[in-house]
């Protein structure tokens, strides 16, 4: 696969949890503030690091390292789209 084929599939996979959770949380990114997305982000950033270190330790750590980088990506997309109003 070449960089715009991993691009549409994680991109398409990160849309896919952003409505799920969207609707979960009846859009609740709507009335955060930016820097509690930030904070969000800075947070699962922290985690990804901790798991990184502790790797051997974590029962699919893969899953649980790709989900913390989706959601990181849907943070940044709501902070684009809360600037550009």
């Amino acid at each position: 696969k070449n960089i715009y084929n991993y691009y549409d599939l994680y991109t398409k996979k990160a849309k896919f949890l952003m409505i799920k959770k969207n609707f979960d949380y009846e859009e609740a990114w709507k009335i955060m503030e930016l820097s509690s997305m930030k904070d969000i982000i800075l947070q699962k950033l922290f985690r990804i690091q901790n798991m990184e270190k502790n790797f051997l330790n974590i029962k699919n750590f893969y899953e649980k390292i790709y989900d913390n980088y989706i959601d990181i990506l849907n943070y940044s997309i709501f902070i684009l789209m809360k600037i550009e109003k």
